[in-house]
Formats: C-alpha cells, structure tokens, sequence
C-alpha cells in the first residue's frame, strides 16, 4: 500500500514539474510553427521555462522522498553568457551558487544533467575564433548527452563538435547580426537549426539568402518590421523554398505572393508552412475600402510586375491552380496555414466557388497532410463538408486537426454537419468571429444549439478550442464535455498580433460583386489552354 501511494505521489509530482518543454529543441519548435496560432507564445519561452522556479523548491520541501524525487527529474539546465575584463574580453559559462559542488542540500546534482541549453548570442565573430570559454561546464556534467544552444557564431560550434564528437547538438539562430565566414563551413553535425529572423528587411537580401544557406537552416521564422504597423517591406520567397534543407516556414505580417505558392507544393523537403495570401487580388482590387492589398500594389515593393497582377491589380487564376495541381500529389507536407490578410470581407461567390473546388480536389487527393489552418472567407461554405465526406473513395482520411479563422454562424452549424459523421477530426479550432450586422439572439442560439447536438454524435474529437467571443460563454453552458474532449477557451484572439486584420461585416461598403464576377469569368476563361 505504501509503495501505491508513493507511486501516485510520483504521478502528482510529474504532472506539477511538467513546463511543457520536449526534450529536443526540433520537438518543442515543430509544434510551436503548427499551434503558434493558436498558442501566442514565443520561442523564448523555450530556455526561460527550463531551470527550476519557486514552486519546484516548495514541493521539494514536503518531505524527503519528494525532494529526492525533484532533483533525480531535474536533468536539464539554462545558462546564460557571462563576461570578464581582463586584457581581452572573455566570454564563459558557469554552474552559479552550489551548482558548482554536488551537495545533499542540492536539487541540481550534475550526475543527473544529461541536456544543456547555453545561451551564447552577441559574441565575437572574427573568422576562426570564439573567444568563450566552454570546456570547464560542459566536463562537470559528466552524463550530458544534448546541447541545445543560441548562437550566431559557427565557429563557436565546430570547436564544441571538435572536442565532443559524440555530443549531440542543436542550434537556434540569433540574427541580429549578419556575418561573412566561409562558404564551405561543415555544420552537418548539428542536428537540427532553427532560425528566427526580424531583421531581414534591414539587409542585403541576397546575403541573408546566404546566410540562411550557411547555417543549412532547418526551421525559420520570419517576423521582421514592426507588428501593427500598415506599411512593411514585401519580400520574394522564391528563394528560400528552394533550399534543400529547410523543412519549416512561418512567415508573420508579410504574405507569400500567388504565383510563389506552387514553390511550396512543389517543394519535396517542407514540412511545414505558413503564411497570408492577397485572396482578394485574384478578382482585382478596390479603392472604395482600405486594405493592405491596395496599399501593397501602390508602393511599389520589391516584387516582379508578375506578383502585382494587371493595372487593376488582378492576379491570374491559374496561380491558384496550379498550386492545387501540385498539391495534390505533394508527399512532405504535413501542416499547411493560409490566411486571406486582405481587409475586403467577402469575396464573390463565383471565386470562392473557383477557390474551394480546386483546393477540394487537391486536398482529397493528398495522402500526407495531417493538420490544415484556413481563412473562412476565402472558401465556400460547404467546403469543410465535402472535404470530409462520407464517400470511401472521396474524402480526406489523413488530416487530424483543422483550425477555422473568421468564420460566422453559418459555418459554425456547417462544421457541426460535419462532425456528425466524421471519424478522423481530433482536433478543432476557432479563431476570429465575425458578427453579422443581420444577426440576433435567436440566431446565435439557433447557431449554437446546432452545432452542440451534432457535437454530441461525434466520437473522435479530442479537443475544442475557441477564441473568447459574445457567444462562447453560452456555448460552454450547453457543451456536455464526454471523458475524451476538452474544451479549451482563449481569451485574445493571437491572430490579432501578430497581423491578421479584423473583419466587421458591419461596416458599409458598396456592391461590386457583379463587376468582380465578370473580372473572373475573364481571367478563367482565358486560362483555359
């Protein structure tokens, strides 16, 4: 009985201890791309959450066995960069306070270290050397197995792998600094790369594709410019989607041009991407309401005359199609997100009809992606249903989780259609509520009543997530949570940093639909070779 209930308290305590942080930094980031969304946290949070805190000390204090319990689990440690003065300056690391000795007294014990996380940025980059002293940490911790690192210092990391060749490492690129070092620099011991990028637009593009080329980059984030600001730097992505080493792109605040999509479907080493797209320039643009799109034909940025389609900003159709062609027979990608960050609120039936049914057909007849990320207004409002249909032989039976952006009651009782009958979904996610001006208490309960019952016949969904809206507290009042789903609530919408625009349908705007239907059936017509 005694050995029971030790037993319990050891479950207890692993679930208390838990920070959520994987044991490799290529675990805890791949998540982070595909669920950033839905999260809001950064990738900081990786190195501030691994060292002990205060709650850790106040459970170890309970009694013995627990305290014993807390330091054998305590095997991962954060150090930071320290600098001495002395004739030249120096950089090194250290094991503060009675880390430096083994203690009784002690919830770190370096037997128990098996992974280091060192935060090694701003340093010297004169070629070939380091100038950080590392050999004295990295021989106490006599098990360590990992080293996770911040760095942009390469040759920092060839004298680690030349010391410890068995040592396996990971990296994550600090670029505040761009730095020239040889080309034929050797980084293929390191397992895995990930690089965080707000400075590109402030350089030479041509030497931060080198750079990234360097360093074999396996993951990149891109969020340069200011957050919230209307007018940013566009940038071609063609480039980076042709490295054979990059395996995840997350693109914040800029978008990917239309015609660059196919580099993405085409790409047989990604994994995983995300980024917005001007949906709406596929029917031209309009200067009757503001929106980033038309702001974006009339800087004139860096891209092709090709990106910035005719004189009325149309883009051609067949860039759609083309990326759905590829698609479908694309094997790599897993996680997909496509934003519209176009501000304009409805698209004409006739191009979300053009827009769904290409991506339907591609989507059914891909076979890896497992996790899909959407803008509502940019897809028919049958979409969802027919993707998941009940046919054997027309559906999609690999994707596991989907996430619906700017969605309004309708689709709300559509995705409940849905649910009805679907037996792959485990996941689910809303994000960004429009509330139509039409709208009234009777709808909204209508809209919720629905989409409960039809929750109520699903039996593989895992989890539900929904960004605080007017609705939600009487959606969570009615929900009858089985033992298997969870309901999770949101209280900020994280779409709203970092760059999507808020959509209100109860702004007025003028009809065009009818000038815009006769731009497509051109541009679709015209497209038929």
């Amino acid at each position: 009985m005694q050995t029971l209930s030790f037993l319990l308290q050891q479950k207890i305590l692993t679930y208390l201890m838990s920070n959520g942080i994987p044991s490799t930094l290529k675990e805890y980031i791949v998540p982070y791309i595909r669920n950033l969304p839905k999260s809001g946290h950064k990738n900081s949070d990786l190195f501030r959450k691994i060292n002990l805190n205060s709650s850790h000390v106040e459970l170890s204090l309970v009694c013995k066995n627990w305290f014993k319990f807390i330091s054998i689990q305590t095997n991962r440690i954060y150090l930071k960069l320290k600098t001495k003065y002395n004739s030249n300056i120096e950089y090194y690391f250290e094991l503060p306070g009675s880390r430096k000795q083994d203690s009784q007294y002690s919830l770190y014990n370096k037997q128990n270290i098996h992974t280091l996380y060192l935060g090694a940025w701003d340093t010297i980059h004169y070629e070939g050397k380091y100038d950080i002293e590392f050999k004295e940490t990295i021989d106490s911790l006599p098990n360590l197995e990992r080293l996770i690192i911040i760095t942009n210092n390469p040759y920092l990391l060839l004298a680690i792998h030349k010391q410890y060749p068995s040592l396996k490492i990971e990296v994550h690129v600090e670029d505040h600094q761009f730095f020239s070092y040889k080309k034929d620099i050797d980084l293929s011991f390191v397992e895995f790369i990930h690089s965080y990028a707000i400075h590109v637009v402030h350089a030479d593009l041509s030497k931060y594709y080198q750079f990234v080329k360097a360093w074999r980059t396996n993951s990149l984030e891109l969020e340069y410019g200011c957050l919230g600001e209307q007018h940013f730097r566009h940038i071609s992505y063609s480039f980076l989607l042709e490295l054979q080493s990059l395996q995840h792109l997350l693109i914040h605040v800029d978008h990917i041009d239309a015609k660059e999509l196919v580099l993405v479907a085409k790409n047989n080493i990604l994994e995983s991407f995300s980024s917005d797209v001007f949906f709406r320039l596929f029917m031209g643009f309009s200067r009757k309401e503001w929106c980033r799109c038309v702001d974006f034909l009339e800087k004139g940025d860096d891209s092709d005359d090709d990106d910035r389609g005719d004189n009325n900003g149309l883009v051609p159709l067949k860039y759609w199609r083309n990326f759905c062609l590829a698609l479908a027979t694309n094997t790599k990608l897993k996680y997909l997100h496509l934003g519209n960050t176009c501000k304009h609120k409805r698209l004409s039936n006739k191009l979300t009809t053009f827009i769904s049914s290409e991506f339907l057909t591609s989507l059914k007849a891909n076979g890896t992606l497992e996790s899909l990320s959407l803008s509502c207004n940019m897809l028919s409002d049958d979409f969802y249903e027919s993707l998941f249909s009940q046919s054997n032989t027309d559906t999609n039976r690999t994707i596991k989780s989907i996430h619906l952006r700017s969605y309004n009651l309708d689709r709300l009782k559509s995705i409940g259609r849905m649910l009805e009958h679907n037996q792959t979904i485990n996941h689910l996610t809303f994000s960004k509520y429009i509330n139509s001006k039409d709208e009234n208490n009777s709808d909204t309960n209508q809209a919720i009543d629905s989409f409960v019952s039809s929750l109520a016949l699903n039996k593989t969904l895992i989890s539900l997530t929904i960004a605080e809206n007017t609705f939600t507290t009487d959606l969570l009042s009615k929900l009858s949570l089985s033992s298997t789903l969870s309901f999770i609530l949101t209280k900020k919408d994280p779409y709203e940093y970092y760059g999507e625009h808020t959509i209100n349908e109860n702004d007025d705007i003028e009809d065009e639909e009818e000038e815009e239907e006769e731009d497509i059936d051109d541009d679709e017509d015209g497209d038929e070779e």
